[in-house]
């Protein structure tokens, strides 16, 4: 079955544009400022095109509830309530036609350290873990820093070209004794936007065999058009009922720095232990990321559809730039904002992100730590003259 067209309102062309002007007026200068990773850690005169920040303007219902918390000097403990966990709910009810339950959901630091907590409890020590490659890397370390054994299933290709599931390998795996998968959905680093068929085929699979999937959503919102995503809980009670279901505003809304993500577990028990986990791994959440979280879900739709069409753009500003590259293969990517390319066939190939970083002055996110040798992850959320840079750096790099 094919992807069903997104149903997300539609931004008034005014916003739009007004949006597309205020991302494109963030320059360099002016981005070079900031003290989060991606750009503190990229040294001067090289272009970022790395960590899965987006160098975009902040939503504004998230900038005023945190200004209003810090005006009323309001940075303490966070006081767990419910409120940032029914916002989600009704978002997914808007965005994506399927309102969860969130009797059981719990407030973490971020996506990782929920997960961690998952794998902690779902395994015992020395158990694999299905982990799809090529993967987001903090899945494969996060399997090993508990003393798990990641086992890493390679996505393969379906008959029109695009990145799929092994359902053969999963079931091996299964038999042979994995009990966890760790699901990436929409994917990182592909930028597939998995199908109901195909997510309903894994799960199930999964559930068949009384094993459990950790469902990773945050790139859930940054569906480009012709997409939509299927939350994987949303499957079915059988489904539902194996899978914990991981989501935050970080990589759609750029509050990463906010410490704020929802693991939301199908019962009580599990409920209960992945919370403890918070307080024993150091691992909770912020209130100024509650906060933050509860404004984006609640307010935060007629940012994000024009978030969305400014992404649109910058992809299409992407592939056109691809035939002055000569040997990168890229499929275009469903979901998120980023690109993964295969430079396998170029003479970049051995070390791909180090080799443009010299040649081009533009920092790629490598594909080792991914599980793919010969791959690179282009961060395309940019600003529209930041990225046309990139790309014309890379071009010559190519060229020369």
């Amino acid at each position: 079955m094919e992807h069903q067209v997104g149903q997300l309102s539609a931004p008034s062309p005014s916003g739009s544009s007004e949006f597309a002007a205020l991302a494109d007026a963030l320059t360099e200068a002016r981005l070079r400022r900031k003290r989060g990773a991606k750009w503190g850690e990229t040294a001067p005169g090289v272009l970022p095109a790395w960590v899965a920040d987006p160098d975009l303007p902040i939503a504004p219902p998230v900038a005023a509830a945190v200004r209003a918390a810090l005006d009323s000097n309001d940075l303490g403990h966070p006081y767990e309530d419910a409120a940032p966990a029914r916002a989600w709910a009704r978002w997914s009810a808007r965005r994506y036609g399927w309102e969860p339950d969130v009797s059981y959901a719990s407030a973490h630091g971020n996506v990782v350290a929920a997960m961690a907590a998952c794998i902690d409890l779902l395994t015992a020590a020395g158990e694999p873990v299905i982990v799809p490659v090529p993967t987001y890397p903090p899945f494969l370390l996060a399997v090993r820093d508990l003393g798990r054994r990641p086992l890493p299933v390679p996505l393969t290709v379906d008959g029109s070209g695009r990145d799929a599931f092994d359902l053969g390998a999963v079931a091996a795996a299964l038999r042979d004794g994995a009990r966890l998968l760790l699901l990436c959905s929409p994917h990182n680093p592909t930028g597939r936007c998995w199908s109901a068929d195909e997510l309903r085929e894994l799960t199930e699979l999964v559930a068949a065999h009384d094993g459990w999937v950790i469902s990773d959503e945050v790139f859930a919102d940054v569906t480009l058009p012709g997409v939509r995503h299927v939350p994987t809980a949303s499957l079915g009670d059988a489904v539902a009922a194996r899978t914990v279901t991981l989501t935050s505003t970080s990589k759609a809304f750029g509050t990463a720095g906010l410490r704020h993500a929802l693991a939301v577990a199908p019962n009580a028990d599990l409920h209960a232990a992945i919370s403890h986990r918070r307080y024993t791994r150091g691992a909770t959440a912020s209130l100024l990321g509650a906060v933050a979280a509860e404004a984006a879900w609640r307010q935060g739709d007629r940012w994000m559809d024009d978030v969305v069409r400014y992404l649109a753009a910058r992809r299409t500003d992407l592939l056109d730039a691809l035939p002055r590259l000569p040997g990168v293969r890229c499929r275009p990517p469903e979901a998120t904002y980023l690109a993964w390319w295969d430079l396998r066939r170029t003479r970049f190939a051995a070390a791909p992100a180090a080799e443009l970083l010299a040649r081009a002055r533009v920092q790629l996110s490598d594909g080792e730590p991914f599980a793919a040798e010969g791959f690179a992850r282009f961060n395309f959320a940019l600003p529209r003259p930041l990225l046309a840079q990139a790309l014309d750096r890379l071009a010559d790099a190519f060229g020369g």
